[in-house]
């Protein structure tokens, strides 16, 4: 799956992340950070102002990435069913505003 950043200028996927994670920053906002150890990698992919909603759209990510692969398993019946349009909407998460 691949997640673009807020600002739309980053592309990430998703099988190199090794954490996400939401924290705040000096202003009082809160950050969802995507850190990949192995190449020293970590950039802000979001900023909402409260901890609640950032939480949400974390949880969002985590639920299209679970819907990404049960759709690539194979012999799944319903695998056949889905639309190109939905399978696009598992394969690219787009981080919302706020």
């Amino acid at each position: 799956m691949i997640i673009v950043s807020q600002e739309k200028t980053e592309a990430i996927n998703f099988d190199n992340i090794v954490r996400l994670s939401v924290s705040p920053n000096t202003s009082g906002q809160f950050l969802i950070e995507v850190h990949n150890f192995c190449d020293d990698f970590e950039t802000v992919i979001g900023i909402y102002e409260t901890e609640e909603r950032a939480k949400e759209v974390l949880q969002e990510i985590i639920n299209n990435y679970a819907n990404s692969q049960i759709v690539k398993l194979p012999n799944m019946q319903y695998e056949k069913s889905i639309s190109s349009k939905q399978l696009a909407k598992f394969m690219c998460y787009e981080m919302p505003e706020e």
